[in-house]
């Protein structure tokens, strides 16, 4: 009988993608451009429209890239931390279900009774940091799909890891 190596497991581990930072500077930048465009429009030099589908898509966009994508996740100690440039959320592992991408980059935790967590990755440091977690919590429930496949197969994908662990 063959006993596999005993593999330390890393008190603290995470993944952060290092674009946490582009949606900080962006939106503020596009309300100051709807901030322009409902003064044209009020002023009546721009289309009511384009006006009313860029607040739309800035609001939409705002939403999700500033309070539902997070740009780094994080275990430590049996907690996974989560953040986004405007929320925080902390979750057991014990609690985490499962994996899933919804696109490649785009990426979910899957939490007990709660919202998803979803976190956007690039590069290789995804696939390393769900291998991590299926260490820690001792199943299998955390497995790359195939969206992790194809992105990791994308060109630059091997100059960009994300994982770190300590």
């Amino acid at each position: 009988m063959t006993s596999s190596p005993i593999v330390p497991v890393p008190r603290r581990f995470g993944y952060r993608n290092g674009i946490g930072w582009l949606p900080v500077v962006i939106f503020p930048i596009f309300a100051i451009v709807a901030i322009g465009l409902i003064v044209a429009t009020v002023r009546g030099s721009a289309p009511v429209a384009f006006t009313v589908l860029w607040v739309a898509a800035l609001l939409w966009n705002g939403y999700w890239f500033l309070l539902r994508f997070g740009f780094q996740v994080e275990v430590v100690d049996g907690v996974l931390n989560w953040r986004d440039p405007l929320a925080r959320r902390s979750v057991p592992i014990a609690e985490l279900t499962g994996n899933g991408s919804m696109w490649m980059g785009f990426e979910r935790l899957k939490v007990i009774n709660q919202q998803s967590l979803m976190v956007l990755t690039r590069g290789l440091g995804w696939i390393s940091f769900l291998e991590s977690l299926n260490h820690v919590t001792g199943s299998e429930a955390f497995r790359p799909t195939t969206m992790n496949r194809l992105a990791a197969k994308m060109p630059g994908s091997r100059r960009v890891d994300g994982y770190y662990e300590e």
